[in-house]
C-alpha cells in the first residue's frame, strides 16, 4: 500500500509471485524476529540501475527510499520466483506419481561389461587396470590434470537458497502432527455430570476397562460388516471423492455461545447477524466468495473473516486457519494474536485428544505444561508434566492422571484411569479427583489426554502463538469472547 501510494504500481507478475514466493519460503505468518533477521537480510546485496551497491539488510527503507526498496524487493523476486516454483512443480509431481521417495545408490548404474568392451577397444587390458590400482604403472598427466567445473563441488547462492527452501530454514511455524496420527475425533458435547445421560451417551458400550469414549456412532460403523449391494456404483463413488476433495470446500465454525450484548439483535457487527441465524457456518458454502484455506481471522478489515467486534480478546491480526502440512484433510489453527487476544481448546469430557510437545493446559487456578522427550534409537518418549509453582513429575510409561487426595475413586460410568497420580494439595477448589488423564500408546508413540473434568470449561488448552494446533469435528474453540465449534457442512470422506 505505501508504494501504491508513491505511484509505484506492481506489475502483474510481481503482485502474483511475491505472496507466493514469501508464502514458500516463510510459511504463512512470519514472526517480527524473522523479518528482521531473515527477510531483511534477504533485501540487498546487488547492483542498482544507477551502478550503486545496496549492502545485505538495507535494502528496504521504506519510508526514506521507495524506489530502492521497490527495486529491492524486484531483484529478491528474481533470485527466488523460478526455483520455487520448479521445487513446487517437483513436490507436487513426486506426490502424485511417486508416494515412495525413489532413491539411488552411489555407483548403481555402473556396467562391468561396458566398462571391459571399452577398455578392450582403446587397446587396454584388465592388467593395466590393476597396475594403475597397486601404483605399478603411472597415471598420464592429461588423466590427473582435468580442468575442474566452475560449479561442482561449490557452493553458490542458488544452492544456498534451494537448501533453505527444501529444509524449510526460515519457516517459523510449529506443527508437530505426522502422517501416522489420527484423527480421534468427531467429538460430541456431553454432560458427565448426569449418570442417565452419560448412560445413553455410551449407548451400552460401556466396559470397566475402557479408557475413555469414542463416538459411538463411529464405533459401530467401524465393526459393521460392509456389503456389496446394487446401490454401489463407480459414478456415486466418484461423486463422493469430488465432493470431499478439498477441506475447504466443507469446513467452518458455529457459534455456541457469546456475550448477551453481541446476541441482542441491536449489535452491529455483521459477522454477529450471520452467526445468530439458525444452522449457520462459516463455510465456503454459506458464505459465496470466501477463498479456499488459509483464512486469516481478526477483527481488522484485511482479514479473510473479520471478526468485527468491538470486545476485548479479539486481535486485528487473531489467528490463521489453514490445512496441515502432512494430512491434507485435517485443519489446523495457528494463533499469531501474541498477548493482544485469547484463544484456547476446550477439551472434549471423557473423550480422547492427542497431545504434543509443549501443549499447555489451564484447569482453574492451575496451569500445566507438558514435555514430551523422544529416544529415537527406540522409537518411543516419556512425558513430564511442569507446573507454574516448579512441580516436576514424570509420568510412568503407562500414563498418569491429575486430581485432588491421595485416593481416586471412580464415578459411574467413568472411564478407566492409569493409577499413577499428581496430587495437588494447593488450590484446590473445583479440581476433580480425576481431573485430567494420559494414556500412552506405546506402538504409535502418541500419547492422549482425557478429559474426566465435570465443569464446563474445567480443562483448557492455551494456544500458544506460532504453533500449529490440530483441529476435528465436533471441537470447541474459545476466541476471544466466542465459543465455537468445528464443524463440516457434509461430513468428510476418510483420509484412511
Amino acid at each position: 500500500q505505501h508504494l501504491l501510494q508513491h505511484q509505484l504500481h506492481p506489475d502483474p507478475w510481481v503482485a502474483e509471485n511475491l505472496p507466493r514466493v514469501l508464502e514458500r519460503i516463510f510459511g504463512i505468518q512470519m514472526p517480527c524476529d524473522v523479518f528482521m533477521n531473515s527477510l531483511l537480510l534477504k533485501l540487498g546485496g546487488y547492483l542498482t540501475s544507477g551502478n550503486v551497491e545496496i549492502p545485505k539488510g538495507q535494502g528496504l527503507p521504506i519510508l526514506t527510499d521507495v524506489t530502492r526498496s521497490a527495486e529491492s524487493l524486484l531483484t529478491f523476486l528474481r533470485q527466488w520466483a523460478d526455483l520455487a516454483q520448479v521445487l513446487e512443480e517437483e513436490s507436487s509431481t513426486m506426490s502424485q506419481n511417486s508416494p515412495k521417495k525413489k532413491t539411488c545408490r552411489r555407483a548403481s548404474q555402473f556396467k562391468m561389461n561396458t566398462f571391459l568392451e571399452t577398455m578392450k577397444e582403446n587397446g587396454h587390458s584388465v592388467n593395466d587396470v590393476i597396475d594403475l590400482l597397486e601404483g605399478a604403472a603411472p597415471i598420464p598427466d592429461h588423466v590427473l590434470t582435468v580442468e575442474a567445473s566452475e560449479r561442482r563441488y561449490r557452493i553458490d547462492d542458488e544452492m544456498l537458497n534451494k537448501w533453505e527452501l527444501l529444509t524449510d530454514r526460515n519457516e517459523a511455524l510449529l506443527e508437530q502432527l505426522r502422517k501416522s496420527d489420527r484423527d480421534q475425533g468427531p467429538y460430541i458435547d456431553l454432560d458427565i455430570r448426569d449418570p442417565e445421560k452419560l448412560k445413553e451417551a455410551w449407548k451400552g458400550l460401556y466396559r470397566e476397562e475402557a479408557w475413555c469414549l469414542d463416538n459411538p456412532d463411529v464405533f459401530r460403523k467401524a465393526k459393521e460388516k460392509y456389503m456389496v449391494t446394487d446401490s454401489d456404483s463407480d459414478e456415486e463413488e466418484a461423486l463422493e471423492i469430488g465432493v470431499h476433495d478439498d477441506v475447504s470446500d466443507f469446513f467452518g465454525f458455529k457459534l455456541l455461545h457469546a456475550p448477551e450484548e453481541l446476541m441482542s439483535s441491536s449489535c452491529p457487527s455483521v459477522l454477529m447477524q450471520f452467526l445468530r441465524a439458525e444452522k449457520a457456518i462459516t463455510s465456503r458454502r454459506s458464505l459465496p466468495g470466501l477463498p479456499g484455506l488459509p483464512w486469516c481471522l481478526g477483527s481488522d478489515p484485511r482479514n479473510t473473516l473479520v471478526f468485527d467486534l468491538k470486545h476485548s480478546g479479539i486481535a486485528p491480526f487473531h489467528c490463521i486457519v489453514k490445512k496441515s502440512k502432512e494430512q491434507e484433510k485435517r485443519v489446523c489453527i495457528v494463533p499469531v494474536h501474541g498477548d493482544a487476544g485469547d484463544t484456547a481448546i476446550v477439551l472434549p469430557r471423557y473423550q480422547p485428544l492427542q497431545v504434543f510437545d509443549g501443549y499447555r493446559f489451564k484447569c482453574h487456578d492451575w496451569l500445566f505444561e507438558l514435555r514430551l522427550e523422544r529416544n529415537f534409537d527406540t522409537k518411543s518418549s516419556r512425558m513430564v508434566i511442569m507446573t507454574e509453582n516448579g512441580i516436576r513429575f514424570e509420568s510412568p510409561p503407562q500414563g498418569c492422571h491429575i486430581g485432588v487426595g491421595q485416593v481416586s475413586r471412580s464415578r459411574p460410568y467413568q472411564p478407566a484411569f492409569p493409577p499413577a497420580k499428581l496430587v495437588l494439595s494447593e488450590r484446590a477448589e473445583n479440581i476433580a479427583e480425576v481431573h485430567l488423564a494420559f494414556r500412552y500408546d506405546e506402538p504409535m508413540d502418541r500419547w492422549t489426554v482425557v478429559n474426566h473434568c465435570p465443569d464446563e470449561y474445567g480443562a483448557l488448552i492455551i494456544l500458544q502463538t506460532g504453533i500449529s494446533y490440530p483441529l476435528s469435528r465436533g471441537l470447541q474453540l474459545i476466541l476471544g469472547p466466542l465459543l465455537l465449534e468445528c464443524d463440516y457442512d457434509e461430513p468428510p470422506a476418510d483420509a484412511e
